[in-house]
């Protein structure tokens, strides 16, 4: 949450890749939408709310769930579409129940942990305990993931250089998919840092 994730997934849309049918709209916080499939939120919704937690309090660990949801939802995608991902920040917490379903390719998205609390404050006051708690619970299981993978297997985008030089970031993010760049992506950036 507030990482940068939102802009990421909106560049691998406008790449090509398939986000989502029932796409979050956007709002004040995010005026070009979130591009985040309402599907996948409501299972990892309940993938939280099964283990006693959610996206601000996240459980210490995820006992597996039936995974009928994620394998219907990736069979649906699969079949109806040649490139396709999602995004939800969740999935951070929830990737060892999806993970069981299908070894997916990942985009990490790196932000300053002190700019993730500013931006969730600005977003909502809370103690910034809490949000610091849990950008390091985040932080943490990323790096848990990120282990597990090949390296051909994932990209790290760093959201301060995506901000500051979109066409180089924008550029790596587009032969990792394997989409030649377009301005509309580019673009994206520079409407929304």
């Amino acid at each position: 949450h507030r990482s940068g994730t939102s802009v990421t997934a909106g560049i691998l849309h406008k790449l090509g890749v398939n986000m989502g049918e029932d796409m979050i709209s956007g709002n004040k916080h995010n005026p070009d939408g979130y591009f985040e499939d309402k599907n996948v939120v409501d299972i990892n919704r309940q993938i939280l709310d099964d283990n006693g937690g959610n996206w601000l309090n996240p459980p210490q660990r995820i006992v597996m769930n039936s995974t009928d949801d994620i394998k219907q939802f990736v069979k649906h995608r699969e079949e109806k579409y040649t490139k396709w991902g999602f995004k939800d920040p969740r999935t951070t917490l929830t990737y060892p129940v999806w993970q069981n379903v299908q070894n997916f390719n990942i985009v990490f998205v790196h932000r300053d942990n002190e700019d993730i609390i500013n931006s969730l404050m600005r977003r909502k006051r809370r103690d910034r305990k809490v949000y610091k708690r849990c950008t390091d619970i985040y932080k943490d299981r990323m790096k848990k993931i990120r282990k597990m993978k090949e390296p051909e297997n994932y990209l790290d985008v760093d959201y301060d250089e995506l901000t500051t030089v979109p066409d180089r970031v924008v550029e790596h993010i587009a032969r990792f998919v394997n989409e030649p760049v377009n301005e509309e992506a580019v673009e994206l950036v520079k409407v929304n840092p």
